[in-house]
């Protein structure tokens, strides 16, 4: 017992320091949000200075959500004359010969009319990606390219591009504040919306799945903000970071990037275009500055289908040497050596204890079982995993008015949230295998040369 102790006890000690420290950001990144957002609403800049927008939504069988996305977006706040929301469709809608009914492509055509009519300026553009070849970042350059085409008027050295998917629901004043934001800053480079993902939570069947995907809602959005946007949101003025500095996200729903930026580096990487491009801005050392309002997000529900998702997250973040290769080759900069080999080792170590950190925190859990330190276990667990969840939890009044969805943590849905926070052990074992797989994927794919299969996972 002694000799299980004094091995569990160091152990123990570090999982439960990351915890609370996890903990700790989750609060103070939202403290940082939340001033950013008042500070933000109470300036008062003229309309006539703001950026033109070219937001763009990629959809492929999208037939459940994507008119009600369209209806949300219709309703964001923006001059007419400076916005244009572009839908991108694909030919591999086809694949399955889907119903007119759910017919992605039929229904944006429609809903687009509809939205446009008698309005002046159409704000509403759809583009169809002619091709059965070709995935998402395929379909958002060939768009882009259409665009520069149909509205050179539009594209300036001011011009942002924004990526949404199509389930996103954002406050109807992110543009807005984007574009004040942008005016105070100088017009900076790139801009990442956090992200909420407990879109669909609330209406998540109390199944195994349904469960199960509550978890992962928790696991998601903890990760997002203890990590992503905390890093995003403290970086400039983080005294650690100069010395060891960190490679930065992009997420493709909230992302907009200036125009003149994306086309020196080629615009979007090929395949997986947003966490790909924050490997690329981390190497030139660009700034990435936060959005103080959340864009929320729908969870896929079952365990195959989140480890189809995760794995294909982990593809992205295995490009991580190529991207090198792309950021050197950007206007023939010349890379800090010593910059660039730290990010490449922070990556690795990152993504390894993507893998392993599972099935250590499980048998972790199992160990203090067997070896009768009850105790030992449930501290691990509490701190590493559920002290971030209730920090969420605790922080829903002050996150609610950055976010365009319901907080579902409700006394309606205190018990689904039980079970929620129960499976969050579960959860981060089917993550740790969805990489994994994604990692065989890319070494497959790598020595084969092909193109990288993507899972189109149900939400």
């Amino acid at each position: 017992m002694e000799n299980y102790i004094t091995v569990l006890l160091p152990v123990a000690f570090i999982v439960i320091l990351i915890g609370v420290l996890n903990s700790l950001r989750i609060f103070t990144i939202i403290s940082v949000l939340s001033k950013q957002y008042q500070l933000l609403k109470q300036s008062v800049i003229n309309q006539e200075d703001y950026p033109p927008l070219i937001i763009f939504i990629a959809v492929l069988k999208e037939s459940r959500i994507i008119a009600k996305t369209l209806e949300s977006f219709n309703q964001l706040s923006y001059p007419r004359d400076k916005l244009k929301i572009v839908i991108v469709s694909t030919e591999r809608e086809y694949e399955t010969n889907p119903s007119p009914h759910k017919n992605t492509i039929l229904i944006v055509k429609n809903k687009v009319i509809e939205l446009n009519q008698n309005q002046e300026e159409q704000k509403f553009v759809h583009i169809h990606y002619p091709f059965l070849k070709g995935i998402k970042s395929d379909q958002l350059n060939y768009a882009l390219a259409e665009i520069q085409k149909t509205f050179p008027k539009l594209i300036n050295n001011k011009t942002y591009i924004g990526l949404y998917d199509a389930d996103s629901n954002v406050p109807t004043d992110t543009l807005v504040l984007l574009a004040k934001d942008a005016i105070r800053e100088k017009y900076p480079e790139v801009y990442q919306q956090p992200t909420f993902y407990f879109k669909n939570y609330a209406f998540l069947p109390h199944t195994v799945n349904g469960v199960l995907s509550g978890a992962f809602s928790f696991l998601q959005t903890a990760y997002a903000l203890y990590y992503e946007t905390y890093i995003l949101g403290t970086y400039p003025s983080a005294p650690i970071t100069p010395k060891l500095p960190r490679m930065k996200y992009c997420i493709g729903h909230g992302l907009f990037i200036k125009w003149d930026l994306l086309e020196k580096l080629g615009l979007f990487p090929t395949p997986i275009e947003d966490t790909r491009l924050g490997h690329i801005l981390s190497y030139l050392k660009k700034e990435i500055r936060i959005l103080p309002v959340f864009d929320a997000v729908e969870t896929t529900s079952g365990i195959l289908a989140q480890i189809k998702q995760t794995s294909v997250w982990f593809i992205g973040e295995a490009f991580f040497i190529k991207d090198l290769k792309i950021a050197q080759g950007f206007m023939k900069m010349k890379l800090s050596k010593l910059h660039n080999i730290w990010l490449i080792i922070y990556k690795i170590y990152r993504n390894v204890f993507w893998i392993v950190r599972g099935p250590l925190l499980l048998f972790l859990f199992i160990f203090s079982l067997y070896s009768q330190i009850v105790i030992l276990g449930f501290a691990i667990l509490i701190a590493y995993l559920y002290l971030p969840a209730i920090g969420l939890i605790l922080s829903r009044h002050r996150l609610s008015q950055l976010i365009a969805a319901p907080i579902p943590f409700s006394k309606k849905n205190a018990l689904f949230t039980f079970w929620a926070l129960l499976a969050l052990l579960l959860e981060i074992v089917i993550m740790s295998i969805g990489a994994l797989l994604g990692l065989m994927y890319f070494i497959r794919f790598s020595y084969a040369k092909e193109s990288l299969p993507f899972f189109k996972t149900d939400r």
